[in-house]
């Protein structure tokens, strides 16, 4: 990324959701050779509510943080809290798209990522020059 680029919203699609009332938070990490997260660059937690069976786009203004990227950034979307214990059934699923980056997915915040390099989830940033 040669230009600064400011960062306008964060985009996903919901295909199917099962579950309570949930929430996400959206993190962007500074990348690292190869391609794994290195550092949160993020300044605040920037949350995502998501309604039980909520599906579609899940469209999150990012203008008023006035997030600014000068160089190249893996984007994350965490699970944070949800409103009780998983029964069986329940579950979340974002569309996918195949044969591109792939995704890394990580077990707990502590965990290490791990790249499925087959599908990635679909989701972006929407940025500007």
């Amino acid at each position: 990324m040669k230009k600064k680029r400011i960062v306008l919203g964060f985009i996903a699609f919901i295909s199917f959701a099962a579950l309570g009332q949930e929430v996400c938070v959206v993190n962007s990490y500074s990348a690292i050779e190869g391609g794994r997260p290195f550092k949160n660059i993020m300044k605040e937690n920037i949350l995502i509510p998501i309604n039980p069976k909520q599906t579609g786009p899940v469209l999150v203004d990012l203008m008023s943080y006035n997030i600014v990227l000068n160089d190249d950034v893996i984007v994350t979307l965490e699970w944070v809290k949800n409103d009780g214990e998983n029964k069986k059934g329940e579950a979340i699923f974002f569309s996918l798209g195949f044969f591109n980056g792939g995704t890394l997915v990580k077990q707990a915040s502590q965990g290490k990522f791990r790249k499925f390099s087959n599908m990635g989830v679909g989701m972006n940033l929407d940025v500007r020059y």
